[in-house]
């Protein structure tokens, strides 16, 4: 790693001592010549920190919960003028950090997106249902004409340009960075690409309680997100029919991938999962506009 780095990693954790090895190893093995790896606690209660303190990183701490927070930290800290983000339970690629920076050659690329995975080793049903309906496909996000977004697990930006976005909204515990991308896009900041060759491997939770759980706060996010940005909406699509019709469709929609995919896992299970995570973030964009923006942290 250069003491001028030409692109930092900013890893936000909380309570990961069992998933940062492997991430820190894969970072550390980058064939990027030229870079830095910023670890930001987010007040973990585990041996999170003892085991950031055996490889090479820069660690900082963040007591305002959520990852937002973290990240926010992290841009500060970080030396670099291209700042790449990825999460503590995610396994960079060995040739990650050099195909998200080979496209900042360019001065009008202000964001970079790679691709992502699930890990090999992790062939279960939640695995294959999030690669089945392509869950973090960022050309698919990016296109969106109106909310374009990457996911944070793998995309880097220009500090400058997430100084100038004002970084990410720490009032957001999950869709910060839906958040972030739209207010690049309206400042017309958001120049993008996307290069699946920069993979990055995730974990999905480890049971469907805990994917429940995940997508239930999913939808509290994007209850947040819609009533920030509520006057960009039709204000028909705000009504509660309108989004029991999206709904609907999203889970017709999700069932069609399904049966057109190959999978040796049964379709039906693959259908009840996505039922399941439709439901989870249903319920969660309803609990946020009849409770108000209260997030638990689990």
């Amino acid at each position: 790693m250069s003491a001028q780095p030409a692109i930092s990693v900013v890893v936000p954790v909380r309570n990961m001592a069992a998933e940062l090895p492997d991430c820190l190893t894969a970072l550390t093995r980058q064939s990027c010549a030229s870079f830095e790896i910023v670890v930001v606690d987010n007040g973990s209660t585990d041996a999170s920190l003892e085991v950031a303190a055996q490889f090479p990183v820069r660690v900082f701490k963040e007591p305002l919960p959520g990852a937002a927070a973290a990240r926010n930290r992290g841009i500060e800290a970080a030396l670099a003028p291209v700042i790449a983000f990825t999460d503590a339970d995610c396994t960079p690629a060995r040739n990650w950090l050099r195909g998200l920076l080979t496209e900042f050659a360019d001065p009008d690329v202000t964001v970079v997106a790679g691709g992502m995975t699930p890990l090999v080793q992790e062939a279960s049903p939640l695995a294959t249902y999030s690669s089945l309906i392509a869950q973090y496909d960022a050309a698919a996000t990016l296109s969106h004409a109106r909310f374009p977004y990457a996911p944070t697990a793998n995309v880097a930006v220009r500090k400058q340009v997430l100084l100038e976005a004002g970084r990410f909204d720490s009032a957001f515990m999950t869709y910060e960075g839906a958040d972030l991308f739209y207010r690049m896009h309206l400042k017309g900041l958001l120049r993008s690409r996307v290069v699946n060759r920069a993979m990055v491997f995730y974990k999905t939770r480890a049971d469907v309680q805990g994917f429940v759980r995940q997508n239930y706060r999913y939808g509290q996010g994007y209850g947040r997100f819609c009533h920030r940005y509520q006057a960009a909406l039709d204000p028909a699509n705000l009504r509660f029919q309108a989004r029991l019709s999206g709904w609907r469709s999203r889970i017709t929609v999700g069932f069609s991938k399904i049966d057109a995919a190959e999978t040796h896992f049964s379709k039906a299970a693959m259908k009840r999962l996505h039922f399941a995570r439709e439901v989870a973030q249903f319920c969660g964009v309803l609990r946020w506009r009849l409770l108000g923006p209260a997030e638990p942290e689990s």
